[in-house]
């Protein structure tokens, strides 16, 4: 349970930084800060030759933020697109620590496989004594991280929310963006930090953007699309748990597959989706032929549904069926040798008329 225990609070932290990383179109920035805080936990290393020492943590955390602003410089001083800068700046610092690492530090328990993909199953052996109750180190960090992303959300969601959406009019106003940014993306290259420990950074990238991805298709307000995410991320996290203990998988990847899944579930049949649209489109059809057939109803005389479809080119088995529907709104009855338009049909039809004069 303790390695659940992890996997939730991660998502928790992360779902709510990365609303903003998303509505920001900084979605990207998430995976080169997961990579690049590794140069700044080898710098960490070289200084204390320590793995235990926050130095790690703080170089870290330096350097997820001295990512960002790299990135951004590279955006305003040669005009790149965000995800060219990213390109660029992500490789770089990511490939030299691999280089330190590789070279000067063999001997040294940095495992780069374990940093990418994490093993959250060993959290529940180191493990810290609070009130009592004994609970993963992992869990502790990443519950303070999650009450910070918490207290900073709450504190000042209006202002992230106008600075989000319309940044130039949030400054106009007197809203400190700069400073709201720094701190934002301070916190993302801490929660970074805290997680990629436990979980790894494949999945501190996917518990960054997979929920916020799936809650953005389905929330029309700030708070809903956070509450979705957290919701999603929760949900991620136990079924991927269940599945990788089930099938003995790795928890990281399996979770992350689940959120992706997940993902794709809410692309397909939310409202909008692809299954709503072939839903819309279909009614829409429904609805462009019976208004056609109205139009070519005689108003005065019976008619025959073989006749009709003659006009239309349509089969007379389709025809009939528009007509069923019809008689079910009341503005076509039966007769003997056919049908008649009623007077609601009639008004219905001098509508139609209208909408198309």
């Amino acid at each position: 349970m303790g390695a659940l225990l992890v996997l939730v609070i991660t998502a928790l932290a992360c779902s709510l930084v990365g609303v903003f990383l998303v509505l920001r179109n900084l979605a990207m920035v998430s995976d080169a800060i997961s990579h690049t805080v590794l140069l700044g936990i080898v710098a960490g290393y070289f200084v204390s030759h320590d793995l235990d020492s926050p130095l790690l943590f703080i170089g870290a955390a330096l350097f997820g933020v001295l990512t960002v602003y790299a990135i951004e410089a590279l955006v305003k001083k040669f005009r790149l697109k965000n995800d060219a800068a990213t390109g660029l700046v992500f490789p770089l610092f990511f490939a030299i620590a691999i280089i330190i690492i590789s070279k000067f530090a063999r001997n040294v328990h940095l495992d780069i496989d374990i940093v990418l993909s994490g093993e959250v199953v060993f959290a529940s052996l180191n493990t810290l004594t609070i009130f009592g109750l004994t609970l993963p180190r992992s869990f502790v960090e990443m519950s303070v991280v999650f009450l910070l992303n918490l207290l900073f959300v709450v504190f000042f969601y209006q202002k992230l929310k106008i600075s989000t959406f319309d940044a130039q009019y949030a400054a106009s106003i007197g809203i400190a963006v700069s400073f709201l940014h720094f701190i934002l993306m301070t916190l993302v290259s801490t929660t970074t930090v805290v997680a990629f420990n436990a979980v790894g950074s494949i999945l501190v990238i996917s518990f960054l953007v997979a929920p916020v991805l799936s809650a953005y298709l389905l929330a029309k307000r700030l708070y809903a699309m956070i509450l979705l995410s957290m919701i999603y991320g929760t949900i991620n996290s136990v079924v991927g748990y269940m599945i990788a203990i089930e099938l003995n998988m790795s928890m990281p990847g399996m979770c992350a597959t689940v959120a992706f899944i997940t993902f794709m579930f809410t692309f397909i049949f939310y409202p909008n989706g692809l299954i709503g649209k072939q839903v819309r489109r279909y009614q829409l059809r429904k609805l462009y032929q019976i208004n056609l057939l109205v139009l070519y109803l005689p108003v005065t005389q019976v008619f025959k549904a073989i006749d009709l479809s003659e006009k239309l080119e349509w089969s007379e088995s389709q025809t009939e069926k528009l007509l069923d529907k019809l008689m079910k709104k009341n503005y076509v009855e039966r007769a003997e040798s056919g049908f008649y338009l009623t007077s609601d049909g009639q008004a219905y039809k001098n509508q139609m008329k209208l909408e198309n004069h």
